[in-house]
């Protein structure tokens, strides 16, 4: 996409420091704070910076309509570099800004940090919004995180769903050795038990170059019909190349969090046409709902020269609107128990064509589809 293609160079014209001193204006007593914790200035993760562009766009535009029962939202971002050993430092960081909530968090090392730590219990704050969904951070999850998106589960049923739809019977996983690779394969391999109608074949690796060539053979020779790789977003897109080169035809399926920009820039534009990719939000650049069409306006007033946008601009727009639609509900001053409170009171929502329900739990949405990857590198779906 046009947007994320333009990435490095947008990373490379604002510093780290200049994305984390954005806010909606000066701030004064009356704010509502909110933060976010993502390796927003870091060119090997660019979902997080377009996650925090879509954050931004709708933090802006409810400011622009007079915030929340006529307080602004206060809104600082914290980047932790992607090195898990500051993730604690960060989010005292972050915490010492008393915020009410943090939206749109992202990444394996901030969850699991914050989970394993207790930093939840021990500090006075709800999360709305979290990337990944991998099942080990929703179940049994914690309840002042509230996970705005389908989990990994949802989209990869949704690969089972697909697959059975199109007669695809064998079907291997190229996986990397990791949290989100290991949970990954699980679900696939339990879902296809319950159902019985797909068989299981899988290959672990690491990034070594040659523990990936062995694991690429070893699925070259499972006589799979389709293909889908697990892991962190480079490595799906390594594995995509990898598999193509090696001279697979068959269907390649991967989780959202790969970008068809980031597969074409490391795939090839050849390469990924065709790539199936879970989607947990609905298609950002579509015109039908009332939620990507309210989604845009934000994102033309704050990103002018943006034209084509991902799903992880929505997905960020998302967090802050269903923070938002919490923070209505709160009886008197808002705090982060009676956000919590409100969240799960408010029942189910509906944005315009994305529903949202936490009356029974910490996942608000079951929505999944797949996109595909077309010639011109676009998803479609």
């Amino acid at each position: 996409m046009a947007n994320e293609r333009s990435l490095p160079g947008w990373v490379a014209r604002w510093s780290a420091s200049a994305l984390l001193a954005w806010s909606c204006g000066a701030a004064s007593a009356q704010d509502i704070v909110i933060g976010q914790i993502a390796p927003i200035g870091v060119p090997s993760t660019p979902e997080a910076a377009l996650l925090n562009e879509g954050t931004r766009a709708c933090v802006d535009q409810v400011n622009r309509q007079g915030g929340v029962k006529g307080r602004r939202l206060q809104f600082q971002a914290t980047d932790d570099e992607l090195q898990p050993p500051l993730v604690e430092a960060k989010f005292k960081e972050a915490m010492a800004r008393k915020p009410i909530a943090l939206v749109n968090v992202m990444g394996s090392a901030v969850l699991g940090t914050l989970l394993s730590t207790k930093a939840l219990d021990k500090n006075d704050v709800v999360i709305v919004g979290a990337v990944p969904g991998a099942e080990a951070f929703r179940n049994p999850g914690h309840p002042r995180l509230f996970h705005v998106r389908s989990g990994d589960g949802a989209q990869l049923e949704r690969i089972l769903t697909h697959s059975h739809t199109l007669g695809i019977q064998r079907l291997h996983v190229l996986y990397q050795d990791v949290g989100i690779g290991n949970s990954g394969l699980a679900v696939l391999q339990e879902g296809a038990k319950r159902r019985g109608d797909v068989t299981i074949t899988s290959s672990a690796t690491t990034l070594d170059p040659d523990v990936i060539a062995e694991a690429v053979r070893q699925s070259m020779a499972s006589q799979a019909q389709a293909f889908v790789v697990i892991g962190f977003p480079h490595f799906m897109a390594d594995a995509l190349k990898r598999l193509r080169e090696a001279g697979a035809a068959q269907a390649v399926f991967g989780l959202g969090y790969l970008t068809p920009a980031h597969a074409v820039k490391i795939a090839g534009v050849k390469n990924t046409r065709g790539l199936g990719l879970t989607q947990a939000i609905p298609n950002p650049n579509g015109k039908v709902l009332q939620v990507q069409r309210d989604f845009q306006s934000a994102m033309r007033q704050a990103f002018p020269q943006v034209t084509e946008y991902s799903s992880f601009h929505l997905e960020g727009c998302m967090g802050v609107r269903v923070l938002v639609e919490g923070l209505k509900r709160v009886e008197g001053t808002p705090t982060p128990a009676a956000l919590a409170r409100a969240l799960h009171a408010m029942g189910e929502v509906d944005f315009g064509g994305f529903r949202v329900n936490f009356a029974n739990g910490q996942v608000g949405s079951v929505w999944s589809d797949i996109g595909v990857v077309s010639e011109s590198g676009r998803l479609m779906f």
